[in-house]
């Protein structure tokens, strides 16, 4: 019980630093985000109120949910949601998906839905790895951060279109984003990857990665690409491994 109260203090100290960060910048960003994406009108619910349903929807079953996870990832994505799980995760994804939102809140929201991945929830957090960040800072830093995340949501969710979706990241526009898919691959994957792109073989932190340039992105891409068409069902995919790994 301590420890849980410790670890909901230290949260609610970050969401509190954080909302007067947005308060700061949410104005600007909008003006360098929301233009490229189009206006979003219907209403989406506060996350405090998104954050304070989680908590009495999954964050009092934590304990439980940690422990599915460890034994049968497969299963708790894919499992049926009660309705007031739909409901929360239909409402969360709106949010997520919402520009005028400002992109340290959407960001504190994706981190902590990505703790009870879901396949329903793929589809966005795949659409918002692919956005494109603004070129100014502090806006792209921000964004950046933002892709990266929902990169590391989708390598959660333990499904085979999560592996179909990291590959595709391979060959993401963003440098920092290619060279964290390469790392979730290598952890969900292992040594069943092709040689030359396992651990050991190319790591992320490697000044001379290929990855580092746009081409050699595409490239490990359709490498991976055929990879994964021939052995597509018969990989062993470890997906404790992004839960569990240090």
């Amino acid at each position: 019980m301590v420890k849980r109260c410790v670890v909901f203090l230290t949260f609610g100290f970050t969401f509190n630093w954080m909302a007067f960060t947005s308060t700061r910048l949410a104005t600007q960003e909008q003006a360098q985000v929301a233009p490229a994406q189009g206006a979003v009108q219907q209403q989406v619910e506060p996350l405090e109120k998104l954050i304070e349903r989680m908590q009495k929807i999954w964050g009092v079953r934590q304990d439980a949910i940690s422990e599915q996870l460890r034994k049968d990832p497969v299963s708790f994505s894919h499992r049926q949601l009660a309705k007031e799980e739909e409901e929360l995760v239909r409402d969360c994804l709106k949010f997520l998906k919402d520009p005028r939102q400002a992109m340290d809140k959407r960001d504190i929201l994706l981190l902590q839905l990505s703790k009870y991945p879901h396949v329903s929830m793929l589809d966005v957090f795949i659409q918002i790895a692919w956005q494109k960040p603004p070129e100014k800072e502090p806006w792209r830093t921000l964004a950046v951060a933002f892709i990266r995340r929902a990169v590391s949501a989708v390598s959660r969710i333990a499904d085979e279109r999560a592996i179909e979706a990291l590959i595709e990241f391979v060959g993401h526009p963003v440098m920092e984003v290619r060279l964290q898919a390469l790392e979730q691959l290598q952890k969900l994957v292992g040594r069943q990857l092709p040689k030359g792109y396992r651990y050991g073989d190319l790591s992320p932190n490697d000044p001379d990665n290929p990855l580092r340039k746009g081409e050699g992105g595409k490239q490990a891409m359709g490498t991976l690409r055929q990879w994964w068409q021939e052995n597509k069902g018969k990989v062993k995919i470890f997906w404790r491994g992004v839960w569990f790994s240090h």
